[in-house]
């Protein structure tokens, strides 16, 4: 089917021209949804939302050459705005207060479980452009150029801005006196704060 009789069923509400779509670009657009998701699941999840959105959306495309690399935006914004929403889901969810298992005496558990509660409370005061970055690189485990793509930021702005979050957690932790409780300002590394998000992400998975 020519693009132009596609559009135009699309525009009709004929269901014939949404099943060609669908046939035609769904590889496409599921490949731009997963490029920012990392996440099969979700891919999926974004591509049918796409799809289910043509309909009403396709008067909003101008040049209908451009078909795919439309439906790829949408994928596209529509993965990033997901995104968002998990960054906020995570980083303001109540986590629940249940015991983690943790080798060693019950005095370690504690010690572990007042740390990660400690770096969890400075990562939910960060700037959101901050705790994007951080739940990102950490709960995602994207790269820099990952980080870099999903937030259409330069990747000196991505480094920048993790280095400029944790220094700010450990500012925090001195003024509040912590610092010492987390074996010095050197114990907020990659491996405390992964571990946080890490835990905190599964509230919503």
């Amino acid at each position: 089917m020519r693009i132009e009789e596609m559009i135009e069923k699309l525009k009709a509400g004929d269901t014939d021209g949404l099943r060609h779509a669908y046939e035609q670009f769904y590889k496409s657009v599921y490949q731009a949804a997963f490029f920012i998701l990392h996440d099969p699941d979700l891919a999926e999840d974004v591509t049918h939302d796409v799809f289910l959105k043509l309909g009403e959306r396709i008067g909003q495309l101008r040049n209908p050459e451009r078909l795919e690399s439309w439906l790829c935006q949408m994928a596209v914004n529509a993965a990033r705005d997901l995104l968002r929403r998990r960054v906020r889901n995570v980083l303001c969810a109540e986590i629940r207060d249940e015991s983690e298992t943790v080798e060693g005496s019950p005095e370690t558990a504690t010690v572990k479980q007042e740390q990660q509660s400690i770096v969890r409370r400075c990562i939910s005061r960060l700037p959101p452009d901050y705790r994007s970055v951080i739940y990102l690189r950490f709960y995602l485990d994207q790269s820099i150029e990952q980080i870099s793509a999903t937030l259409d930021i330069p990747s000196g702005s991505v480094k920048s801005r993790l280095s400029r979050a944790k220094q700010r957690i450990r500012q925090w932790l001195e003024r509040d006196g912590q610092d010492k409780r987390l074996q010095e300002e050197e114990h907020i590394d990659e491996t405390t704060v992964a571990s946080t998000i890490g835990k905190m992400g599964k509230e919503i998975t």
